[in-house]
């Protein structure tokens, strides 16, 4: 007996099916594999992260410490001889009566370190006091001359801060920077991170405390 064709089993159904599981098959593949893919990919951002934030720390850990030096240094700048200078070394100090000479002390922690105490010869025109006042208000270099500003920048760098991939740029007076009335007594120091092609991470000023014996 011949069969109607519309009676005859299909053979199609079967196929149709396994190649609709495998496309889900490949589907659960694919978003399987992305959402590994975008674990890690967080998971490396999350660790680059942390190591720049480390890194950043131990820079700025460093420039911490250098700028430390630095402002220690300052406190040396005197200029109790009527000229100013990063220490008195060789300079004669006199704190008993009758008091014959304008530094007063070599301890730094003393206001009298600063600025002169008399005027080491009545005799002749101007005095020790007289020629610092006139540094003070001197626009250009101020109390921090040329060759004190170059023993500045002879302080050592402070080793992590090379290690911490840190550079400090040249110490300058501030008034290159912003040329105001004072700004010629206060050193502005600068430091860059290396590893983020020179980008400026920290700019610091210093104020010696000798300028705030200038009038």
């Amino acid at each position: 007996m011949i069969r109607p064709r519309g009676l005859m089993p299909s053979r199609q159904a079967p196929a149709e099916a396994q190649g609709s599981l495998l496309v889900e098959a490949l589907v659960v593949s694919v978003i399987v594999t992305l959402a590994l893919l975008g674990t890690v990919g967080v998971i490396n951002l999350s660790s680059q992260q942390r190591n720049r934030a480390s890194e950043r720390s131990q820079l700025n850990d460093a420039i911490d410490a250098d700028l430390a030096a630095i402002k220690d240094r300052a406190s040396d700048l005197t200029c109790c001889t009527g000229v100013c200078r990063l220490g008195i070394a060789g300079v004669t100090t006199d704190d008993t009566a009758p008091f014959t000479q304008p530094c007063f002390t070599a301890n730094r922690r003393d206001d009298r370190y600063f600025y002169p105490q008399l005027d080491s010869d009545e005799a002749t025109t101007g005095s020790e006091a007289e020629s610092v006042d006139a540094l003070c208000q001197e626009p250009n270099q101020g109390i921090i001359s040329d060759a004190v500003l170059a023993q500045f920048n002879a302080i050592p760098v402070n080793a992590a801060l090379a290690a911490a991939e840190g550079t400090r740029q040249p110490i300058v007076r501030l008034n290159s920077v912003q040329n105001q009335p004072g700004n010629q007594n206060i050193l502005q120091v600068t430091y860059t991170d290396t590893a983020q092609g020179g980008a400026v991470v920290r700019v610091a000023r210093v104020v010696p405390p000798m300028a705030r014996f200038c009038p």
